[in-house]
């Protein structure tokens, strides 16, 4: 730990910023894979919902790959 804080000190602005926007990466990723996991589980919906309807699997994949779940809303 004390290698890292000495490693902080002497970093230049720019490894300052890169630095930061790595950390805030980090911490943003759960975030950033729920919402990926929420769209998933959107258009999973929709496309079962299509194949209900009697759409064939590869109709049902085409119109599916055409909406966005955020158009969905």
């Amino acid at each position: 730990m004390n290698n890292k804080a000495q490693y902080k000190k002497s970093m230049t602005e720019t490894e300052m910023a890169l630095f930061g926007f790595a950390d805030s990466i980090r911490s943003n990723m759960q975030s950033y894979l729920d919402v990926q996991v929420q769209a998933a589980k959107v258009i999973k919906a929709r496309y079962d919902a299509l194949i209900k309807e009697g759409f064939n699997e590869h109709q049902a994949l085409e119109l599916v790959k055409g909406v966005r779940p955020s158009q969905l809303i």
